[in-house]
């Protein structure tokens, strides 16, 4: 039968199996096109406020990649495994927390709400050291929680009361940010649908640059939105799910969107960067072309003799964010 409390067919041990390549799957195509993404970033000569916060976001989306592969095959396979395996897993905790959970939606969320701002007030120039300061406090902030975290862990790692603070701070913080991204991004639909072009400097450029900010934060709040459900639910049910339906379909969904939401999220990022600028599908397309004439020995003269990966163009006429 196929109900929601049917058997998961696997079994808890084909169910780690299950978890671990698809973690290694969405872990490698998710670095891959994060670090393509972010060489592109990184090598364009003028960066506004936007590309740098799209850096940002972009450095962090690869970490969040690279860790949740980490994450599961530590959780599957080396559990009760590591010494001092509890102060082990709140440090991993934590990372992920403050990588995953915390960074990321920061990132997305300063994204929006700068351009709201600029589209909302057009003739306004953003003062980018506030925005620099305001960054790096709340990188201090959420540095001395997980050190905290930590602290408290190592001396007693049984104890209950921080896992479920940390937890629940986690997910209150992920709640604000959601709800700030949803604000801004109202804000910015808004002004894209009913604001004529006139009000909108630079017209065509800002608001391309406005609808790709829209469908990150868009995708941002689904994903996150769909992990708080699950966090919710998890917390709540905690001991029914664990003891008396470990296996079934509906805990197999509720665990695998805690694991794998905000994954997918910075693995789905990139590809909006590719959908949506012209300029680094050309970018990819040369890395693509340089690849495979390096690899069949062919050197013409368009192709470097060194087989290096080609600079991204100085300046993004078509579109910026």
């Amino acid at each position: 039968s196929s109900g929601i409390n049917a058997e998961w067919p696997l079994g808890p041990g084909g169910q780690q199996v299950f978890y671990t390549v698809f973690s290694l799957i969405l872990s490698s195509v998710g670095t891959s096109v994060n670090t393509i993404s972010l060489t592109f970033f990184l090598k364009q000569r003028t960066q506004s406020l936007g590309d740098r916060i799209l850096i940002l976001l972009n450095s962090l989306d690869l970490m969040v990649c690279v860790l949740t592969f980490v994450d599961v095959v530590c959780r599957s396979w080396l559990e009760d495994k590591v010494f001092d395996s509890k102060i082990f897993f709140a440090i991993l905790d934590s990372l992920y927390y403050f990588v995953c959970s915390e960074s990321t939606a920061f990132a997305t969320c300063l994204l929006s709400v700068t351009r709201a701002i600029s589209l909302s007030f057009p003739f306004y120039s953003l003062n980018k050291t506030a925005v620099l300061y305001t960054t790096i406090l709340y990188f201090v902030y959420l540095f001395g929680k997980e050190t905290t975290f930590v602290a408290i862990k190592i001396l007693n790692p049984e104890s209950e009361i921080a896992d479920n603070t940390h937890y629940i701070i986690s997910l209150c913080s992920l709640t604000l940010f959601i709800t700030i991204s949803l604000i801004s991004n109202s804000i910015t639909g808004y002004k894209l649908l009913f604001a004529s072009e006139a009000t909108i400097e630079t017209g065509a450029n800002t608001k391309r640059a406005g609808v790709t900010v829209f469908i990150l934060s868009s995708l941002f709040i689904f994903f996150n939105f769909l992990y708080i459900i699950a966090g919710v639910i998890f917390s709540i049910s905690n001991e029914t799910i664990k003891e008396q339906h470990p296996n079934d379909h509906k805990t197999f969904m509720i665990e695998f969107v805690l694991q794998f939401s905000i994954p997918l999220n910075s693995a789905c990022n990139p590809i909006i960067y590719f959908i949506r600028k012209a300029t680094m599908r050309a970018y990819v397309k040369r890395i693509f072309r340089s690849s495979v004439e390096c690899c069949v020995r062919v050197t013409p003269d368009n192709v470097r003799e060194d087989c290096e990966e080609p600079a991204a163009p100085r300046n993004d006429t078509t579109s910026h964010f």
